[in-house]
C-alpha cells in the first residue's frame, strides 16, 4: 500500500493570484475574449476572498475552483452587464426559440424619488418568476398596494430580485441574511402579492 501525504495548501495571496491567472485563460479559451474575462477574473477572485478558508477546504487547488467557477462567473458577469445597461437581468425564452431581456431596471433615483414608472416596471409580466403573478400585475396601483402591505424585509427582498435584478445571494448578502432564509422569504412575499391581487 502506498503512502500519501496530504498537499501543502498554497497561501491566500498566492492562491488568488494563480486563480486569477488560471479564470483569464480558461475563458479567453472558451470564449476569445480577453476583456470580459479579465472583469469575471477579478470578480471571481474577490469572491474568493470574501471567504478564502471555505473555498481552500474545498477546492485545494485553483485550477479546480477556476474550472468550477468559469461558467457561472462568465453568466454572472452578463447579467451584471445587462443590468448596467437597462436592459434587465433575466433572459426569457420567446416562443420562437430566441431570447430577449427580461425585466427591465430601474436607476437608485427611482427607487428614491419614488417615480410610478417604477411600478409599472415591476407590473411588466416578462419581469417576474411566476407567470400567474405576472398575469395579476398589470395594474401599478394594485402592485404598489400589495408590496406596501409586505413586511419591510419582503418588500426589499422583491424590489431587489424582481425589479432591480439582483440575484437572491446577493440580496440575501445585503441583508446579512443565509440565501435560504432569503430565497424562502421571496416565495412566500410572491405568494402573499399574488394572493392579495387574486382576490
Amino acid at each position: 500500500m502506498q503512502q500519501t501525504h496530504p498537499t501543502a495548501r498554497l497561501p491566500v495571496d498566492l492562491y488568488a493570484i494563480e486563480l486569477r491567472d488560471h479564470l483569464v485563460r480558461i475563458l479567453c479559451a472558451r470564449h476569445g475574449n480577453r476583456a470580459m474575462a479579465e472583469d469575471v477574473a477579478g470578480a471571481e477572485t474577490l469572491r474568493f476572498l470574501e471567504r478564502p478558508e471555505r473555498t481552500l477546504e474545498k477546492y485545494p487547488s485553483p485550477l479546480a475552483y477556476a474550472s468550477a467557477r468559469a461558467t457561472h462567473g462568465r453568466s454572472d458577469h452578463l447579467r451584471r452587464e445587462r443590468v448596467q445597461r437597462c436592459e434587465g437581468s433575466r433572459l426569457i425564452r420567446n416562443s420562437d426559440g430566441t431570447y430577449a431581456t427580461g425585466n427591465k431596471v430601474l436607476t437608485a433615483d427611482a427607487l428614491i424619488d419614488g417615480d410610478d414608472s417604477m411600478w409599472e416596471r415591476i407590473a411588466d409580466e416578462r419581469s417576474l418568476h411566476d407567470d400567474a403573478l405576472a398575469e395579476r400585475l398589470d395594474n401599478a396601483d394594485a402592485a404598489r398596494r400589495a408590496l406596501a402591505n409586505l413586511p419591510a424585509d419582503q418588500q426589499t427582498l422583491v424590489v431587489n430580485v424582481v425589479s432591480i435584478g439582483h440575484t437572491v445571494t446577493e440580496s440575501a448578502r445585503h441583508a446579512d441574511m443565509a440565501r435560504e432564509t432569503a430565497q424562502r422569504k421571496l416565495r412566500r412575499a410572491l405568494d402573499t402579492m399574488r394572493d392579495e391581487l387574486a382576490a
